[in-house]
Parts: structure tokens; C-alpha cells; sequence
């Protein structure tokens, strides 16, 4: 059976999430304002690919989903999503959070073992949040370095429906991980108002294991407005038990993609 359309929905989680981590990085003051404190707040959007694969547990044993995505595949998917991204700065300190919501349903038909007419129906809900600490440590010319902790906290809900023939299974589950954060973040101005920044970062904790890679071009169009051009790659490898026993749930998938990012400066 092919179970492309099924776990296309996944594909969102990262979108949004890749796009507030964009107006996190923005980190610069609004033209001509005071010493202090200074914020943004925005979201964005993200165009991206996903390779890897999606295993599961049902009633008629364990199932691994092989992704293969690009950003068409994510059109007609969506239920309800949003989400809110943004910082807070001063001096050598800058804080960051984001947070999304996202709901999807997908479904596909096909063939099961032995040739037996299968379908599957999958509705997912996924809630992340990400709390980070940067501290500038070092500043060579123009370049400023620093080094970053945090954390992140993702949610998956899931509600798959399989019928295999004549027999049907209703596939319930959630699953949560909470992973420490730590990298660093690099920052260089050019120009008057356009500035590069770069940030690697590595989590471990509640999953097996992420990499996340980001870079983008930030352009401060107005004089309280930053518009984000952002490339970004992120692996992630979570699994709950082991393949065969109950309760079974691997997402292991690399994601890349670029994207676009609003901000308010204040």
C-alpha cells in the first residue's frame, strides 16, 4: 500500500516552525532606536522537502512509512495552523521563543498484503514550543559570536484509521519529547540595513537525537519592520519502544527547505 498521501501532513510542523526560527534570528534594533531593550515579534512561511520514514504501531502489527516529499505535496492538507515567533534583546544577551499549532487530515487507497484492498485516513495535531538563550561572547571585526541553550517541546496526536481488506483498526496515540537545546548563532551586519545570520544547534534529551541548520538574509525594509530570506535543514530522529512492541512510533525524517520571514521591531 502506498501511504505517501497519508503522512503529508507531517510536512507542516516543520514549515511553520522553520519559518518563526527566522524572526527569532533577526536580533537586530529598529533604525535609530535608544539603548536598551529590544524586541520582535512576527511569523513567516516555508517551502521545503522531507526524506525519511514514519513507523507505526496497529492492530495488524507495525507499519514504516517511507517520505519522499517536496513542497507540493502539502497544498490541500491543512485544517488549521498558526503560530508566532519572536525575541528579545539587550546587550550581549538575547532571548528567543516560537510556538505553532498546526491540524491536518490525509488519507490514501491502495493495495495491502497478499493484494488485499487497503485505505488509511490520518488526522494530526502537532504542538511545538521553543524557548533559547544566546549570549554574545565574542565579536571579530563585524562578526558577532555567540553560544546558545534552550529548549524545545513537541507534541504529536494522532488518529489513523486502517481498513485492510475487511478488517478495520482505529489507531489512537499521543506522543511528546522535550529536547535540550545547544549551538551557537553567528551575525554579521553589511550594508545599512541588511545583516546575515547563521545558526547550528543540536538537541538531545526526549528524542534520539536532532541537527538543525539555519541561515538567512535579513532586510530591514522600515524603520520597525524586518523581512527574512531564510535556508534551513533539520534532522530528527524521535522513537517511542521498539519496532513490534505496543505503543511503537518512530519519526525519523530530514527536512530542508527555505523560506520567509515578518517581523515587527519595537
Amino acid at each position: 500500500m502506498n501511504f505517501r498521501s497519508v503522512i503529508r501532513p507531517s510536512v507542516w510542523f516543520a514549515l511553520i516552525l522553520m519559518a518563526l526560527g527566522g524572526v527569532a534570528q533577526a536580533e537586530g534594533a529598529p533604525e535609530g532606536a535608544p539603548k536598551g531593550w529590544r524586541h520582535g515579534i512576527g511569523t513567516g512561511m516555508q517551502f521545503m522537502n522531507m526524506d525519511g520514514d514514519i513507523g507505526l504501531d496497529t492492530i495488524f502489527g507495525p507499519v514504516r512509512l517511507e517520505l519522499d516529499l517536496d513542497t507540493s505535496d502539502v497544498q490541500d492538507l491543512i485544517e488549521t495552523a498558526f503560530g508566532l515567533g519572536g525575541f528579545s534583546s539587550k546587550g550581549k544577551w538575547t532571548l528567543a521563543y516560537s510556538g505553532a499549532y498546526i491540524e491536518l487530515v490525509g488519507g490514501d487507497s491502495g493495495t495491502g498484503p497478499m493484494g488485499t484492498p487497503a485505505s488509511a485516513t490520518v488526522n494530526l495535531k502537532v504542538t511545538a514550543v521553543e524557548f533559547s538563550t544566546a549570549y554574545r561572547f565574542a565579536v571579530t571585526g563585524k562578526h558577532a559570536w555567540s553560544v546558545l541553550g534552550g529548549v524545545r517541546y513537541t507534541e504529536h496526536s494522532y488518529e489513523a484509521d486502517l481498513t485492510v481488506g475487511k478488517g478495520s483498526s482505529m489507531t489512537k496515540f499521543d506522543n511528546d519529547w522535550t529536547d535540550f537545546l545547544i549551538g551557537i548563532t553567528h551575525r554579521v551586519p553589511f550594508r545599512k540595513k541588511l545583516a546575515w545570520t547563521s545558526r547550528l544547534d543540536g538537541g538531545f534529551g526526549g528524542s534520539e537525537g536532532t541537527t538543525h541548520f539555519n541561515t538567512a538574509l535579513h532586510w530591514q525594509v522600515a524603520k520597525r519592520f524586518d523581512l527574512g530570506f531564510s535556508v534551513d535543514y533539520r534532522a530528527i530522529e524521535f522513537e517511542n519502544a521498539s519496532e513490534g512492541a505496543p505503543g511503537w512510533y518512530l519519526y525519523d525524517v530530514d527536512e530542508f527547505g527555505f523560506g520567509l520571514s515578518f517581523a515587527f521591531l519595537y
